[in-house]
C-alpha cells in the first residue's frame, strides 16, 4: 500500500490529519512528515489501523 492509498482512505473515511495524528500520539507536523516520506510496511500498517480505529470509534460503516 502506498502513502497515496492511505491518503485516499483518509479522504473517503473523512478522517482528518489532526485526528490521525492524535490517534497515533504524534503532532500534526510529524504526521505530515510521515505521510510525505516512504514508510515501512509496519508504519503503513499502523497508519491504516489508526484510520480503521477512528472509523470504528465513530460508528461509521
Amino acid at each position: 500500500m502506498t502513502n497515496e492509498k492511505l491518503r485516499y482512505q483518509m479522504i473517503l473515511a473523512g478522517v482528518s490529519l489532526t485526528e490521525l495524528a492524535e490517534k497515533m500520539g504524534i503532532t500534526d507536523e510529524e504526521m505530515v512528515a510521515k505521510m510525505n516520506t516512504e514508510m515501512s510496511v509496519m508504519e503503513k500498517f499502523k497508519v491504516a489501523s489508526a484510520i480503521s480505529d477512528i472509523i470504528v470509534e465513530r460508528g461509521d460503516d
